[in-house]
């Protein structure tokens, strides 16, 4: 009975710190993530790396469609085609990729005025 008795005190003061340090962890988590500026004021910042990267996705997603169409034709004379188009839809993904995470590194700083 005794053993039972202490089993359940350790079992109860493991649950206290445990939520404990589980509410120190949330309260620190929830105070970096309110130090972020959020996706409306990161829009504002920087909006010509945004739209630049936008732009490059686009034209990767209309390459990458005309890729799958030259490399499923079935064509010969359209492997030429394909092949290229390939590393051009690659290259234009690369660089949407790059712009835009640019873009959401630098909207994401802090301002210093």
């Amino acid at each position: 009975m005794l053993g039972t008795v202490g089993l359940a005190v350790l079992f109860l003061l493991g649950y206290v710190v445990l939520d404990v340090l589980g509410l120190a962890a949330r309260n620190q988590a929830a105070e970096v993530l309110w130090r972020r500026p959020l996706l409306a004021e990161r829009r504002q910042r920087n909006r010509g790396l945004m739209k630049c990267g936008t732009g490059a996705a686009l034209l990767a997603a209309v390459a990458g469609l005309i890729w799958l169409a030259a490399a499923t034709s079935g064509h010969q004379e359209d492997a030429d085609d394909a092949r290229v188009l390939g590393v051009v839809t690659a290259a234009l993904a690369l660089i949407a990729a790059g712009l835009l995470a640019t873009w959401w590194r630098r909207s994401g700083a802090a301002r210093h005025y």
